[in-house]
C-alpha cells in the first residue's frame, strides 16, 4: 500500500495534537477547587461545555465525534482507521437489540460510529438483518435468539461483544498497519484477560469461558481456560508468563488497576507513532491519546462530584507519553 497521500492528514492530525491536555493540564484539573471550576478550565482549553440540560457525557461524546470528523475529512481512507470505532457500532446494535425487545425506539447510541444508528435501529426492529452490514448479521440474529428463545440477555451481550472484538482485529488486518493490527489484537487480549479473572473468581466452566473470548487475540485460549479452571493462582502465573507481568501486578490490585494498565499500554503502543509521517499510524495515535483524554476528564469530573481528594484522583488518572 502507498501511504504518500497521509501527509496532508497527518499534518493536520499533528497541528491537533497540540490540544490534547498535557501532564500540567492534568494536574491543573486535579487540582480546580470543584467541579465547576474544572468545566471552567476545560472550556478555557477549548472544549466545549455541556448545555444546562446535558450530561457531561455529551460533552465527552462530541469530543470524540469532533475526532472521527477530522479523520473523515483528511483520511485518504477511512476505513483503515474503523478498527478504532466499531466497537461502537456493536454498542449501538445492542442498544437497539434491547429497545427491539421492549418495543420502544431508543436514542440511546454512542459516537463516533461508522453504520448510522437510525438505520441499524430500523434493521433490528424489522429484523431485516440483511440490511445490517455483513459483519453485524450474524451476530445479531444470535444475539435475537439468546434473548428470545433461551431469554439470555447475558448471552446475547456476549456474543454482540465477542463480534466487536473479533471485527475490529478482522477490520485492523485490513489496514494493513501493524501499529494499528497490534492495537486491536491488545485490545481483545486485555478483555479476554478480564473475562478470565472475572469467570475464575466467578466459578464459571469451560464451556462459558470458551464462548466468551475472542479468538484472535496474543493468547492461548485453550491455556487460560485450563489456567482459570485451576484457579487464581495458576491463572495469574499464566498472564505473567503469556501477557504481561506488569498486567499480573495490576491484576493483583483489581480490575480497576488493570483497566488503567491496559490504558496506558494502548498509549505505549502508539507512542513509535510521532516518528511516523507517511502512514495512520498518528490518525491511530492521536485517537487513543483522546479517548485517554476523554476518560480522564470524566474520572476527574466523576471524582469531583463525589468530592474525592486529589491525591485520590491523580492514583486513577492514566498518564502517557504524547
Amino acid at each position: 500500500m502507498s501511504y504518500d497521500k497521509y501527509a496532508y492528514g497527518v499534518a493536520r492530525v499533528r497541528s491537533n495534537e497540540l490540544t490534547l491536555l498535557s501532564a500540567s493540564d492534568l494536574e491543573q484539573l486535579i487540582s480546580a477547587p470543584g467541579y465547576k471550576d474544572t468545566l471552567r478550565l476545560l472550556g478555557d482549553k477549548g472544549w466545549q461545555l455541556p448545555a444546562e440540560d446535558e450530561d457531561v457525557s455529551s460533552m465527552l461524546e462530541r469530543e470524540m465525534a469532533a475526532v472521527w470528523g477530522l479523520f473523515k475529512e483528511s483520511a485518504p481512507d477511512i476505513e483503515e482507521l474503523y478498527s478504532l470505532v466499531v466497537y461502537n457500532d456493536f454498542h449501538n446494535l445492542k442498544a437497539a437489540l434491547k429497545a427491539a425487545l421492549k418495543g420502544e425506539r431508543t436514542r440511546l447510541w454512542v459516537e463516533p460510529c461508522i453504520n448510522d444508528p437510525e438505520t441499524l435501529t430500523d434493521a433490528v426492529f424489522e429484523r431485516k438483518y440483511e440490511d445490517l452490514p455483513d459483519y453485524m448479521r450474524e451476530a445479531a440474529e444470535k444475539a435475537y435468539d439468546a434473548v428470545v428463545r433461551l431469554s439470555d440477555a447475558r448471552q446475547a451481550d456476549v456474543i454482540l461483544d465477542i463480534a466487536a472484538l473479533q471485527t475490529a482485529v478482522d477490520f485492523a488486518k485490513k489496514s494493513d498497519c501493524p501499529m494499528i493490527v497490534e492495537l486491536a489484537r491488545f485490545f481483545a487480549a486485555a478483555s479476554n484477560v478480564r473475562t478470565a479473572v472475572r469467570s475464575a473468581r466467578n466459578g464459571k466452566g469451560a464451556e462459558y469461558i470458551t464462548q466468551a473470548l475472542c479468538p484472535s487475540c496474543n493468547i492461548d485460549n485453550d491455556e487460560l481456560v485450563k489456567t482459570v479452571l485451576a484457579g487464581e493462582e495458576e491463572l495469574s502465573a499464566f498472564i505473567t508468563r503469556a501477557f504481561s507481568e506488569k498486567a499480573a501486578a495490576a491484576l493483583n490490585n483489581g480490575l480497576v488497576a488493570f483497566e488503567k494498565w491496559a490504558d496506558e499500554n494502548m498509549a505505549a503502543i502508539v507512542s513509535g507513532a510521532r516518528y511516523s509521517t507517511l502512514t495512520p499510524e498518528p490518525f491511530a495515535a492521536y485517537y487513543i491519546h483522546k479517548e485517554l483524554d476523554v476518560k480522564n476528564v470524566r474520572i476527574i469530573l466523576s471524582a469531583k462530584n463525589n468530592l474525592l481528594d486529589a491525591d485520590t484522583i491523580r492514583a486513577r488518572v492514566r498518564t502517557y507519553d504524547a
